[in-house]
């Protein structure tokens, strides 16, 4: 990919990095991997309520221009933020992006468990279970560590979820940003039952039908706020 203005001179001027991007890669290779990237407004509203109670750690477990990172280490920069995701094309393109404390890994943040995450920001990508690599094998660890069959027919931003909700530390804070289909949807009864379960909802955002937010994908979205309670 020819990265033109080049990514050090977008990180003065950082809420265009995605706008390059989207111009520089090709639609194709955005949608096969679920790319869809937040809007400046709400990666601010996420980072506001992660950063509240000032993590150590946050994990962006689908980096892709690190929208929601860069939001976080605006609003606290000393906080350690570590990126995962699995397309070695936006890897490579924000590879020179400089921030202190913030690392990214190009791999698969569904294949490591992770333990007593104090936070989670989130993005997921928006890609069937069938279209991942090892998306059964993934279905069937998820469920059995939830408790709950997570259905074949669900999007893999249910995967994302059910994994940051078992990751996250008492006291630990996670937002992410998901189509609003699972609010009726059968497919996302497991991770209802968790949030239930584990009272970590304490927020839902839902923006309209007929609210553009995103410039180049037309998808409802609705918010998570949760908060893991003290056992």
């Amino acid at each position: 990919m020819d990265q033109g203005q080049g990514i050090a001179d977008l990180q003065g001027n950082a809420q265009h990095i995605e706008d390059a991007y989207c111009t520089q890669s090709d639609r194709a290779h955005r949608k096969k991997f679920g790319q869809v990237f937040t809007p400046p407004r709400l990666a601010a509203l996420m980072a506001d309520w992660v950063c509240a109670i000032k993590p150590q750690t946050v994990i962006d477990p689908a980096f892709g221009t690190g929208a929601l990172a860069r939001a976080v280490w605006d609003r606290s920069p000393k906080t350690q933020i570590i990126g995962y995701d699995i397309d070695p094309v936006v890897c490579d393109y924000v590879a020179d992006l400089s921030y202190e404390n913030m690392t990214l890994k190009c791999e698969n943040y569904l294949a490591h468990q992770l333990n007593n995450i104090a936070g989670f920001i989130a993005n997921p990508p928006y890609i069937r279970q069938r279209d991942l690599e090892c998306g059964e094998a993934m279905r069937q660890n998820l469920s059995a560590r939830a408790g709950h069959a997570i259905p074949k027919s669900a999007n893999i931003y249910i995967h994302f979820c059910t994994k940051m909700i078992l990751e996250l530390a008492q006291g630990g804070r996670a937002a992410i940003i998901i189509p609003s289909e699972w609010l009726n949807a059968n497919f996302s009864t497991s991770l209802k039952a968790m949030l239930i379960e584990r009272d970590c909802l304490k927020h839902i955002i839902s923006f309209s039908h007929d609210t553009a937010l995103f410039d180049d994908a037309m998808t409802t979205a609705s918010i998570l706020l949760l908060e893991r309670p003290h056992d």
